[in-house]
């Protein structure tokens, strides 16, 4: 940190921390935070980007008066990249290879993984070794999906049968709901979930788990977990 602030009297700069919530799992996390802390704050010629994508943890370490950073940045929630930013970089790669793909299909696929980076490059590298073989056609699409969630099957199995019942019930929950609405008594007997606070419960672990996160709603964060759910169970 020293030598980053004698580098900085010569020219101003950024540094970035990514999964910079992953600090709270470190031993003596506390004492690290407000050592990093008291290096950060005497920086005059240096600009800190703290990210994560844990929004939870990353909020609770800003937000928190107990916390060493409390209050030391400013809040900039970074919406999901655009449908239209994807088509464009999409047409442009498949014409690298010469590959043609309507506009209408390039959006179906962005929608299919609702605008999550990884899934839409995955998907596109699917795609490309199958348009080397077989022409585009209606079923293109669901080929390659089912494909994907084949591939991943495994992963997720092992990750359902080391959950609670309770908590298999409350994925459901978020799952049949769009992540809304969940204490209503006539969504709990759909999933056979006895009292709103065993879904309080649940919901708390599964987002400690990282399998849930909450943004407005509460969502299945890994999108084929979800297909899988949505497949399988």
């Amino acid at each position: 940190m020293e030598l980053l602030e004698k580098f900085s009297e010569k020219r101003k700069i950024v540094i970035a921390f990514d999964e910079f919530q992953e600090l709270a799992k470190y031993t003596n996390a506390d004492l690290f935070e407000k050592q990093l802390r008291s290096y950060v704050q005497q920086h005059s010629n240096i600009c800190y980007i703290f990210s994560g994508s844990q929004q939870h943890l990353l909020t609770a370490m800003f937000k928190s008066q107990k916390k060493a950073f409390y209050q030391q940045a400013a809040s900039f929630p970074l919406k999901e990249i655009e449908t239209k930013h994807y088509i464009l970089w999409m047409k442009k790669m498949f014409k690298c290879g010469n590959f043609s793909i309507e506009n209408d299909n390039l959006k179906q696929i962005v929608e299919q993984f609702q605008n999550h980076p990884m899934y839409i490059q995955l998907f596109c590298f699917f795609l490309w070794r199958e348009l080397k073989q077989t022409p585009w056609n209606d079923a293109t699409i669901s080929k390659i999906e089912r494909s994907m969630i084949e591939q991943k099957h495994l992963e997720c199995q092992m990750l359902w049968d080391n959950l609670s019942i309770n908590q298999k019930k409350t994925l459901k929950l978020v799952l049949l709901n769009d992540g809304q609405n969940l204490f209503f008594a006539e969504a709990l007997i759909t999933v056979n979930i006895k009292t709103a606070s065993i879904v309080t419960r649940c919901l708390k672990s599964l987002s400690e788990k990282e399998i849930l996160i909450k943004n407005g709603k509460y969502i299945i964060q890994d999108i084929l977990l979800k297909k899988w759910i949505a497949l399988n169970i």
